[in-house]
């Protein structure tokens, strides 16, 4: 809860210790709100310096900052390449994945986006996170039985979340099984 102050400490890290990329990785994650656009990339290419033009971090780290970036539409090609280019390298990238499936909602490929969602939750079947995105862009696409599905998966494993209540409710409300 006290962000201002962790951000200051990794600041002082990122500072003392040039190849520092996890500083500056949760520097961007920290700050990303309060900081111009300038910094931000700034500190993207210091992790790609560190990394090199093959590193993973750099490309996660610009695909998230150019996804916040509007509008979306003109850097939608860049971070789906970048976020691609992460799961060639390394198919076992979940952040990548998931960012990617983000991205490919937000352009309309829904069924990409699907497809990405339930290979992360393959990965991570408990993640409640991800549950409600993978159900939201499953209600949205119209595939109610197996956001059902999902939802019935994750109360049966005991997960809690308003979201998934919600979602449970909508999903009465709409058969009709209203007790």
């Amino acid at each position: 809860g006290h962000l201002d102050e962790a951000a200051d400490i990794y600041e002082k890290l990122e500072q003392a210790n040039a190849s520092d990329v996890y500083a500056r990785r949760q520097l961007l994650a920290l700050r990303a709100d309060n900081t111009d656009g300038r910094t931000a990339r700034q500190w993207i290419e210091e992790i790609r310096s560190v990394e090199g033009e093959e590193g993973w971090q750099w490309k996660y780290e610009l695909a998230r900052f150019l996804y916040r970036q509007e509008p979306f539409e003109a850097h939608y090609p860049q971070i789906a390449s970048l976020l691609e280019q992460n799961l060639v390298d390394n198919p076992d990238d979940l952040d990548s994945r998931v960012l990617l499936a983000g991205a490919y909602e937000r352009a309309n490929n829904l069924q990409l986006a699907l497809s990405l969602y339930r290979q992360a939750l393959a990965a991570r079947p408990d993640d409640v996170e991800l549950i409600v995105a993978a159900v939201a862009l499953m209600y949205k696409a119209e595939e109610h039985r197996q956001a059902q599905q999902l939802l019935d998966r994750a109360m049966q494993q005991g997960l809690q979340d308003v979201r998934l209540t919600r979602f449970e409710l909508q999903n009465s409300i709409r058969t009709g099984q209203i007790d």
